[in-house]
């Protein structure tokens, strides 16, 4: 979740931090991302790799967050309509 487009490319955009060549993070670690954004992301050259790591971070964030207020992913015991302007 970066830009906004639902063009049928949005699919699940892996953490590239702290994994090995060849290797994927787990697939509970994962951002919504469209085809461009993804492939900014992993092969782009507009940003370092701070400004990527913090674009993955806040794309998480948006997807958990969306994932969780529609139920998509239910977390037991925990109200999170307390933090719904966050």
């Amino acid at each position: 979740m970066n830009c906004g487009v639902e063009d049928g490319t949005v699919c699940a955009a892996h953490r590239n931090q702290g994994k090995g060549m060849g290797l994927k993070n787990p697939d509970s670690l994962v951002a919504s991302l469209c085809h461009k954004c993804h492939y900014e992301l992993d092969n782009g050259n507009s940003m370092n790799r701070e400004e990527k790591r913090y674009m993955w971070d806040q794309c998480f964030i948006k997807t958990m967050k969306y994932l969780i207020e529609n139920e998509k992913v239910v977390i037991n015991d925990w109200n999170w309509k307390q933090y719904k302007d966050y």
